[in-house]
C-alpha cells in the first residue's frame, strides 16, 4: 500500500468558448503545488498530453486556460512513455487522448466523430506502458469518462444530500450527482472480475489521491465522497498481465476539414498554449 501511484485519464468539465477567458477555480493541482508534493516534475498532477504524429498537433492543454501556472509540470505524451519505460512516473498522471480534429474525426478518442477504434488503441498503449513499467508493482491506473455520452440509463441518477454549498452556489439544487459513466481499475491490486457496489464519482478518484498522499480535500465533495481505493485489494496483489491486440482504425478521409469553424475554439486555445510555450502545441 505504500507505494500506490495513481495514474488517472484527465476528464475536462469546462467548455471553452468564444471569447477565451482563464479561470482561477481551486484543483487538485494547486493544492499539491502548496503541499510541495515531490517538486519539481514528480509534484502530482504531471499532465501529458498526446503527439499523435508530427503533421498533428496534440490536443488542446487545457491548463492553459490557467495561463502558465501550470507550465512546468505539462509534459507531451512521449514523455509520459518515457517515465514508464524507465521506472521514473511522478506520483500522479492525468493523460488526454487527442481532442484536436474530433469533428474531421481523426482524433485519438470516443467522442463523434472519431473512430472509437482509435481511442482504443490509444488506451492499449497507456495500458502496455504502465503494465510493463517497473512502476507497475505500485500503479493504479483509473480509466474514466466525463460523461455517459447521451445514452438511456434505465437507473435514475442518485442523490446525495444535503447538496454541498460548492453546488448550490452553481445552481445544483436536487442533489442529484448524475448518470452513470465507465470507470475501470488496472493494478495489481484491483479485484479480478469484480464490480464495485458502492457509489462511487469522479471525486472519489480526488479522494483516493487525498488519502494517499495525505491531503486535504478541496470542497465538501470530495470530502464526503467513497474512497475508490476501497475497491482494491491490497492484501492479495497480482502482477501478472495480459497483452491484448487492438484493432486500429480505417484510413479514411476526414468528416470535414481541418480548421472548420467547429474546432476554432480549440485552434484559439492551441495558439495561446504554443505562446505561453508548452510543450509541442
Amino acid at each position: 500500500m505504500d507505494g500506490v501511484r495513481p495514474l488517472l485519464r484527465r476528464y475536462h468539465g469546462r467548455n471553452v468558448s468564444e471569447p477565451l477567458h482563464s479561470t482561477r477555480c481551486p484543483n487538485r493541482s494547486d493544492h499539491q503545488l502548496d503541499d510541495g508534493i515531490n517538486p519539481p516534475y514528480d509534484l502530482g498532477p504531471a499532465r501529458f498530453q498526446r503527439l499523435h504524429q508530427t503533421l498533428l498537433l496534440c490536443g488542446c492543454p487545457f491548463v492553459a486556460l490557467w495561463g502558465s501556472k501550470y507550465l512546468d509540470i505539462s509534459k507531451p505524451f512521449s514523455t509520459f512513455l518515457a517515465d514508464c519505460q524507465t521506472g521514473s512516473l511522478p506520483n500522479v498522471s492525468f493523460i488526454d487522448p487527442k481532442f484536436l480534429d474530433e469533428d474531421t474525426g481523426t482524433s485519438a478518442d470516443d467522442h463523434p466523430h472519431a473512430d472509437i477504434r482509435d481511442g482504443e488503441q490509444f488506451l492499449n498503449q497507456i495500458y502496455n506502458a504502465v503494465r510493463t513499467s517497473p512502476n507497475w508493482s505500485s500503479t493504479v491506473l483509473v480509466i474514466n469518462f466525463d460523461e455517459w455520452g447521451g445514452f438511456y440509463d434505465h437507473v435514475p441518477p442518485p442523490v446525495r444530500l444535503p447538496v454541498p454549498a460548492i453546488q448550490a452556489a452553481v445552481g445544483d439544487l436536487d442533489g442529484r450527482i448524475g448518470f452513470r459513466v465507465p470507470c475501470v481499475i488496472i493494478s495489481p491490486f484491483a479485484r479480478h472480475g469484480y464490480v464495485a457496489k458502492e457509489q462511487y464519482d469522479h471525486t472519489s478518484v480526488l479522494k483516493m489521491i487525498e488519502w494517499r498522499l495525505g491531503l486535504a480535500p478541496l470542497t465538501e465533495r470530495d470530502r464526503d465522497a467513497n474512497n475508490l481505493a476501497e475497491a482494491l485489494n491490497f492484501a492479495q496483489p497480482d502482477f501478472a498481465t495480459d497483452a491484448y491486440t487492438v484493432p486500429s482504425g480505417y484510413l479514411s478521409p476526414p468528416c470535414l476539414p481541418s480548421g472548420t469553424p467547429a474546432e476554432l475554439e480549440f485552434n484559439q486555445l492551441r495558439t495561446v498554449a504554443s505562446q505561453l510555450g508548452f510543450p509541442g502545441f
